[in-house]
Formats: structure tokens, sequence, C-alpha cells
């Protein structure tokens, strides 16, 4: 099999040099495989989690309203600090315009630290997981389970996961990655080295664009569903964290329903901070 290495620098001894001190710098080697998997019916199936969820009320909703056409939830997670209830927002003002033609369609969950999701009307939560970087995992299936349609959203700003979240579906995400973590930190250096092999998406896209530098946009077929994807790769920007930040949403649906999947692919890069970013056009 093949694979890529990442060697992790940190300071193990030192010297003295003309008064300067300079850290020596072991490594720590880690190993992804060349092939990437794509989000399947599989990535909703057999996960559990700590979670509840609440119709939102008004108060929850800052004052605002959804009208009554948009059922909107409130979706608690227990995370390692314990739990993590709602958003501390109402809905972006995008989601509550009657003008979109699919809104009699759709629901909005809301959670931190997620924020705002559309998701097809009738769905429900399969899991939910918080992490501490920040970063969550949501997954949500259709009535008479994931075979007839989920949807999948997570984020990630973890450094040992970044690349995995970006390899494959953006182009040079080795050497955009190695511009990030080959910088000095502290008294010692991250030092990365790859084998400079192609990565594989499995399944294998039937369409793979990207609209800027730090969007991925994605199409595959996947046990009878046509899926729609959206990656966002970000360069250190997040305001929690200085390491780059991954988040993304994929949606399952049948072929007669891809308007519907385009929409709600939509409505989630309009309503992830990060889309509203300037993406870099050189560097990263």
């Amino acid at each position: 099999m093949r694979r890529f290495h990442v060697l992790f620098g940190v300071a193990l001894a030192s010297c003295t040099c003309g008064g300067i001190a300079i850290a020596a710098t072991p490594t720590k080697t880690v190993s992804l495989p060349a092939i990437v998997h794509l989000p399947t019916m599989r990535s909703v199936e057999g996960f559990g989690g700590g979670f509840r969820v609440r119709r939102a009320t008004s108060a929850d909703l800052k004052g605002q309203s959804t009208y009554d056409d948009v059922p909107a939830w409130l979706v608690d997670i227990h995370g390692a600090m314990g739990w993590d209830s709602g958003v501390q927002s109402g809905p972006p003002s995008i989601l509550i315009s009657r003008s979109d033609r699919f809104r009699n369609r759709v629901a909005l969950f809301g959670s931190d630290p997620a924020g705002w999701l559309v998701v097809p009307k009738g769905w429900h939560i399969q899991y939910a997981s918080e992490g501490a970087q920040p970063g969550y995992g949501l997954g949500f299936v259709a009535p008479g389970g994931a075979r007839n349609g989920w949807m999948v959203s997570w984020s990630t700003s973890g450094i040992g996961s970044i690349l995995a979240s970006g390899e494959g579906l953006f182009p040079n995400a080795k050497r955009r990655y190695l511009a990030f973590v080959n910088r000095p930190v502290g008294a010692g250096l991250i030092a990365v080295t790859f084998v400079q092999d192609p990565v594989r998406l499995s399944p294998t896209p039937t369409s793979l664009t990207h609209p800027n530098r730090c969007t991925a946009l994605v199409t595959y077929r996947s046990d009878g569903l046509v899926v729609k994807g959206i990656a966002l790769w970000q360069p250190p920007m997040h305001p929690y964290s200085s390491d780059p930040y991954s988040t993304a949403m994929y949606i399952a649906m049948p072929a007669n329903d891809t308007e519907m999947e385009t929409y709600i692919v939509k409505m989630f890069e309009r309503t992830r901070f990060d889309g509203q970013q300037v993406c870099p056009t050189t560097g990263w």
C-alpha cells in the first residue's frame, strides 16, 4: 500500500552555538492510506453519541422567526466539557426568506459548534458528536433509513487531520499543507516529508470542481443514490485556531432530487462563515 509520511518535530536535545540555543528535532512518523474514502451510506450507520433534540422557541431564536413552514430544531451535544446547548444566535437571514422554492421541503437544525444546517424536512439525526479542537460531526437519515437518503457534516481544525480532509479533493494538497506546517513552532520545527504518490478517491467522482482554491464541489454515486458534497479547506483564518480549518457536507438522495441537493449544498456554503471569507490566490 502506498503511503505518505508526516514527521512532526519537537525539541529533544539542544546545543549552544554562539550563545543561541538550537533545538534538535526528533521525528514521529504518521502514515495514511493513498485511497481517500468519500462518505457512503455506511458513514451514518452504526454510529451513536450523546445528543438530544428539541423544538426551537422564539427565545432560542433570539426573537427571530423562521415562519411556520420551516421547522427549527436545536441539537444539544454531550462533549468533553458536558452539554453544549443549541446555538448562540438565530438562523442567518438567508434561511428565513420566503423566496426560496425549496423552503417548504426543509428544516433547520442548530447546534454548537456546527451552527445552523439546512436538512430535508422529516429527516432525523442518526448521530452527533463534538470534538475539542473545536470540531463536530453530525449525521442525518431520511424516513425509512439511510437507503432512502442521508446527510453528513463535520469540521476539524486539528493539525493531524487537516491534510486528510483535503487530500484527493484539492490540487497540490500536500504542497499546500507543507506551506503551513513547515514553519518554526516555539523552540522546534514542524518538519514534514511525503512519499509523492497520487491519491485516489473512492467512489470515483462523476464530477469534481473548484470554484476557488478553498472550495471543492464533488458528485458521485453510492448505494443507488446520487451524492453531492462540498468541502471548504481554509488556511489559518478560523477565529478559534491558528491551524488550517476544514468543514464539509455531503448529502445523498435519489436521482430525481438532485436540484434539492444542489440547493442544500448552496445553503451550507452560504451559512458557513468560512465561505464568506476571501480565499487567498497565492501561498496556501
